[in-house]
């Protein structure tokens, strides 16, 4: 019975890492790929040896692409984690940096991933990842044999079976280069009826799981705390400079929606602030190790492509050119940033020339300053999609009942 539980672990390979041969009707879809990270994207990393990593949350690993021409002549490799803080994020770097180093990160950043009360991601296994130790030379078989034997796996793999028949939702992305691929976001569309609808399904959801999670529902950045978001993210820099690491920070373009729920949490002065310090860190950082500054990218605001309409609740059909939803954008929203980024010419229209500014402490508080003017026309423009969110905001932080009298409650009780 044990044998057999194992070898039918290995044959249906749950977690995309014994290398069975992925067969339709069989073991193709595997969801479990995309819920277990900690198992499936840390071997990924050891048989695939990348040398230019794509870090962050599910908005870097739903949106950028490792087969971007901005990564030729590299073996690029999206390691970024859904529901991950900054910390995981960090955890999953020092992985990848022992196991094998990058030359180019490409990292997005995440204003969530910094809330000091996110716990992120309860279900890391922390012998699947990489330590620095005289037993990590022996550790990755076992690593593999404990996969194999596991009852959990075994789950994993009755639910793989099971999931050939059912929708693509979790479909993970077939060139084993870690991004979520289209049919998974797009099957969220169809589930719900409309991208409206699933607009207004991930926004309610994240003012609980992202801006304000419990057990406390409060949002910090605890900038003077040891254990701060923003250390972890300090680690990253300081390491990368020493090691002469190619960097490119991006602060990832969610959409104006997803601005009115930080706004109307009364999280905006936290979000700019935010933004102060990594420009400060990042910098201060480059000067203690005698480098250049490390490229900081601000794609958020409001531009041509984060205002991007919305379609109506009961239409269906029509999907929009730049986004998934609120949180999400799609590759080609991840294709322009790359562009910027690395100024590749991309031959497409003019849209999106406002899309993208090269933060410093010479250009930040003015371009601070743009995006609230850009907010202003933007609320004129678009009075009905500022008055859904904050009706959708009042609504969700005054059913929740939440056991504390957080700032956020009080601005929406006023609004």
């Amino acid at each position: 019975m044990f044998f057999t539980a194992a070898l039918t672990n290995v044959v249906i390979d749950p977690f995309a890492i014994f290398n069975a041969p992925s067969l339709v009707g069989w073991n193709e879809i595997k969801p479990a790929a995309w819920r277990r990270p900690d198992i499936h994207k840390t071997f990924a990393v050891r048989a695939l040896a990348p040398d230019a990593l794509i870090l962050g949350t599910s908005r870097a690993e739903v949106g950028i692409n490792p087969r971007h021409p901005a990564f030729v002549g590299v073996k690029p490799y999206n390691l970024a984690v859904s529901g991950a803080n900054m910390a995981q994020i960090a955890k999953y770097y020092d992985h990848a940096r022992i196991v094998s180093p990058p030359r180019l990160l490409v990292v997005g950043l995440d204003f969530h991933a910094f809330n000091v009360y996110n716990q992120g991601r309860n279900d890391i296994d922390e012998m699947m990842f990489t330590k620095e130790n005289a037993w990590e030379p022996v550790l990755p078989p076992l690593r593999k044999a404990m996969v194999a034997i596991g009852w959990q796996t075994l789950l994993s793999s009755v639910d793989t079976m099971d999931a050939q028949q059912r929708t693509a939702a979790h479909r993970w992305a077939k060139d084993g280069q870690g991004q979520v691929n289209r049919a998974s976001m797009e099957a969220n569309i169809i589930e719900l009826g409309s991208q409206r609808s699933l607009f207004t399904a991930v926004e309610k959801r994240d003012v609980h799981d992202e801006y304000l999670p419990g057990p406390r529902h409060e949002f910090a950045l605890g900038l003077n705390r040891h254990d701060s978001p923003m250390e972890s993210l300090r680690r990253i820099v300081r390491e990368t400079y020493l090691s002469n690491i190619d960097v490119r920070f991006f602060i990832s373009p969610v959409h104006a929606r997803r601005l009115e729920v930080i706004r109307g949490l009364d999280l905006w002065r936290a979000f700019e602030d935010w933004k102060r310090t990594l420009v400060t860190m990042i910098e201060a950082e480059a000067k203690t190790a005698g480098r250049d500054s490390f490229p900081l990218w601000d794609f958020s605001g409001y531009n041509d492509i984060t205002t991007e309409m919305v379609p109506a609740n009961e239409d269906s059909k029509t999907r929009m050119r730049w986004y998934w939803e609120s949180s999400h954008y799609r590759t080609e929203t991840g294709d322009m940033i790359l562009n910027r980024m690395f100024q590749i010419a991309s031959g497409e229209s003019t849209q999106g020339s406002d899309f993208g500014v090269l933060l410093n402490r010479a250009t930040l508080e003015a371009h601070l300053s743009s995006i609230r003017l850009a907010r202003q026309r933007y609320a004129e423009q678009r009075p009905q999609e500022v008055a859904e969110v904050a009706d959708l905001l009042r609504n969700e932080v005054k059913n929740r009942n939440y056991p504390i009298d957080h700032s956020a409650q009080n601005a929406l009780a006023k609004r």
